[in-house]
């Protein structure tokens, strides 16, 4: 009986021991899947995380692409606008020049009449002064030359008091 009721002992605890390796071996399982459906999940989580990153840095590349470019278009039209003032200041340069020639050319006839008429001892004021207003009718001492400029407001009377006189 003794050694009956060891054998029964030894072999409840055996299917103990076993029992205890296969629920060991069951959760050990359950744990392994488990790890494995998480590192599914890191994967996938880690590849979104690098899809969105890639993302973020093609729209701030577009951004400062757009950026770089806003500020190209801008110092382009600065760059434009310098130039048209320059070729505008050097057309004004230009005129001022050929006015100055224009009025010295005036004055060299104005007295060259001045002196022929001395010379022959025939002063006639209508006559020169006829001769200096055919003279002051040239387009370059009036404001006309001025209006084809496109950067200056143009010089004519408006009527406003402060331009006549």
């Amino acid at each position: 009986v003794i050694k009956e009721e060891a054998m029964r002992r030894a072999e409840e605890r055996r299917a103990a021991i076993l029992d205890q390796q296969e629920e060991t071996e069951y959760r050990l399982m359950e744990h392994e899947a488990k790890k494995e459906r998480y590192l599914d999940f890191k994967r996938e989580l880690d590849g979104l995380r690098s899809k969105n990153k890639e993302i973020n840095v093609e729209r701030q590349r577009r951004r400062e692409d757009y950026e770089r470019e806003s500020i190209a278009d801008a110092v382009r039209k600065k760059d434009d606008k310098i130039d048209q003032l320059n070729a505008e200041r050097q057309r004004m340069w230009e005129l001022r020049r050929a006015a100055q020639a224009e009025a010295y050319k005036a004055r060299e006839q104005v007295k060259n009449e001045i002196l022929r008429q001395r010379i022959q001892s025939k002063f006639d004021s209508k006559s020169l002064e006829d001769k200096l207003g055919s003279l002051m009718r040239n387009d370059l001492f009036s404001a006309k030359v001025l209006q084809s400029s496109h950067s200056l407001p143009s010089l004519r009377s408006t009527g406003h008091p402060s331009q006549e006189g």
